[in-house]
C-alpha cells in the first residue's frame, strides 16, 4: 500500500456502498464500514487466503482456535499477536 492504494495487481482496494472493501485475486479478505466518526465494524474478515487462520464477521472473530465474540476494545494495545 502506498497512499491508501495498492501496490499489487491482485489487491484491490475500494469503496462500495460506503463500505470499505479489500480483494486478493477476486477474494474479499475484508469489509469494513464506519460506524462513527471515530469507529468501524468489520462486516468479513477472511485472511486464509494469504496463509493466516484468521477469519470472522461481525459477531465473531476466529483466530486459529480460539473464537471472541462480544468483545471491545478501545486506546490501542494488542489483542491477538501472531510470531514468526
Amino acid at each position: 500500500m502506498e497512499g491508501s492504494i495498492s501496490r499489487h495487481p491482485a489487491v484491490k482496494v475500494y469503496e462500495e456502498d460506503d463500505v470499505l472493501k479489500v480483494s486478493v485475486s477476486g477474494t474479499t479478505v475484508l469489509s469494513v464500514r464506519a460506524t462513527a466518526e471515530n469507529s468501524a465494524e468489520v462486516d468479513e474478515l477472511d485472511l486464509r487466503p494469504l496463509g493466516l487462520n484468521l477469519h470472522g464477521d461481525s459477531s465473531t472473530l476466529m483466530a486459529g482456535n480460539s473464537k471472541f465474540s462480544g468483545n471491545s476494545m478501545s486506546g490501542g494495545g494488542i489483542l491477538i499477536g501472531f510470531s514468526g
